[in-house]
């Protein structure tokens, strides 16, 4: 979301001065100068409210923007992954885990191209940090999602690469979000 706010202002500024220069060079009296720049202010007005409606509908509803919570301290275990199966589900040997208190966007049963789009990032940014790291852990949380049509059992967990949780990294990078009940990945874009 941070990347499409700074092309916003981008676009903000670019627009402003563009307009400025356009009416600078049309007329050089100072009667038009003032007018352009009368112009100029309004033009910024309307990018500045443009930008902050779009923001705000990028914006998840303040209680889903709170911090992952955090599960209880369990014991961190060593593992091998044997499988990424999407961006917040692992195999580890015949055992399923569900990433604790994350959600990432769904490969299968995707409910639109933008999520699955996302959901192939998000699988292939976690297969990264895995094939990247010398230590892998789970910290089960006790925790059991319970098998559901098409879908084995998981047990939940918290995952970590090197000692850094993967729920940071996958959701500063904005492929995963805080786990929520809502409106999901495609809300909005179709």
């Amino acid at each position: 979301m941070r990347i499409a706010q700074a092309l916003l202002v981008g676009l903000c500024v670019v627009g402003v001065a563009a307009a400025a220069f356009a009416a600078l060079r049309a007329d050089q009296s100072a009667r038009s100068v003032a007018a352009a720049a009368r112009e100029v202010r309004a033009g910024a007005k309307e990018f500045a409210d443009a930008k902050r409606e779009i923001i705000d509908a990028l914006t998840p509803p303040e209680e889903a923007q709170a911090v992952t919570r955090r599960s209880p301290p369990a014991a961190r275990q060593a593992v091998r992954v044997s499988r990424v199966v999407d961006g917040d589900t692992v195999d580890v040997g015949e055992v399923r885990y569900r990433i604790a208190e994350l959600d990432a966007p769904e490969l299968r049963g995707a409910r639109c191209q933008a999520e699955r789009f996302l959901g192939e990032h998000a699988r292939a940014r976690l297969e990264a940090l895995i094939a990247g790291a010398r230590v892998v852990e789970v910290a089960p949380t006790g925790e059991v999602h319970e098998a559901r049509r098409g879908y084995p059992e998981r047990l939940f967990a918290r995952l970590y690469v090197d000692g850094q949780d993967v729920n940071d990294v996958l959701i500063r990078e904005h492929l995963a979000q805080p786990w929520r009940d809502g409106p999901g990945w495609c809300n909005g874009l179709g």
